[in-house]
């Protein structure tokens, strides 16, 4: 089993999208992916300047809503 992972985050407005999909392939069959997890939130922006800090508060909101 390989799982495969996206994480897309983006603001819209006031406020910060976060998406994640997970999906899984066994590795040795021609079967397409499987979805396996699929969450998406948005949460208040709080007007970050910092790239960096923009992404690790998005992952850490992430990781405490999974």
């Amino acid at each position: 089993m390989r799982y495969d992972a996206e994480i897309r985050v983006f603001d819209m407005l006031s406020d910060v999208h976060i998406r994640a999909r997970v999906w899984s392939t066994d590795g040795l069959s021609h079967e397409p992916p499987q979805t396996v997890l699929e969450e998406t939130y948005s949460v208040p922006g709080v007007g970050t300047d910092c790239p960096e800090e923009w992404l690790r508060d998005a992952l850490i909101f992430l990781l405490e809503a999974t």
